[in-house]
């Protein structure tokens, strides 16, 4: 009978364990992932006014940010100077230090042409709980700009980029 006893306090106690690993993995899982929802490409903008993408190319580079449905954010690089050759799409994940997310936006083709010129590039990412993050922008793996964010339901915002020169 005592064996009988410690066999199912030992089986309860192993099935409880493996529930409480179970559910703390799963959570670290979602924690750890942002997934993309969307992402667009304005392709090179042009100054020829022929071109129903014509902007001046004198406008500032920004970073617009607005909260989206289901807790995800819109960052739309506003006016990215890249190659005008390329093909691009974004990376985005969590930083090395608590709260930080990092969208990396990589020429998936490598460098193609001797020019430049502006972009466009907007992604849709998420799942964001309430609160403040660190937001580093990278280009090819290099980081060019960072700025913090107090994400809610209302946040709408702009900064504009300031490349540090190395």
């Amino acid at each position: 009978m005592k064996k009988r006893k410690a066999y199912i306090f030992g089986s309860l106690l192993f099935v409880a364990s493996m529930l409480v690993s179970c559910g703390s993995s799963e959570v670290s899982e979602v924690a750890s992932h942002l997934s993309i929802s969307s992402f667009n490409n304005s392709g090179c903008k042009s100054t020829n006014l022929d071109d129903s993408r014509a902007t001046d190319m004198n406008n500032e580079e920004k970073i617009m940010f607005k909260a989206m449905a289901d807790n995800h954010i819109s960052i739309v690089h506003v006016n990215a100077l890249l190659n005008c050759c390329g093909e691009f799409e974004t990376e985005v994940s969590w930083g090395d230090k608590p709260r930080t997310i990092v969208i990396n936006e990589k020429d998936i083709n490598g460098p193609l042409c001797d020019c430049v010129c502006n972009y466009d590039l907007a992604t849709e990412f998420g799942k964001l709980e309430k609160g403040k993050y660190t937001v580093v922008m990278m280009q090819d793996g290099r980081e060019y700009f960072s700025f913090d964010i107090d994400y809610s339901s209302k946040l709408d915002g702009t900064v504009v980029v300031k490349h540090s020169v190395e």
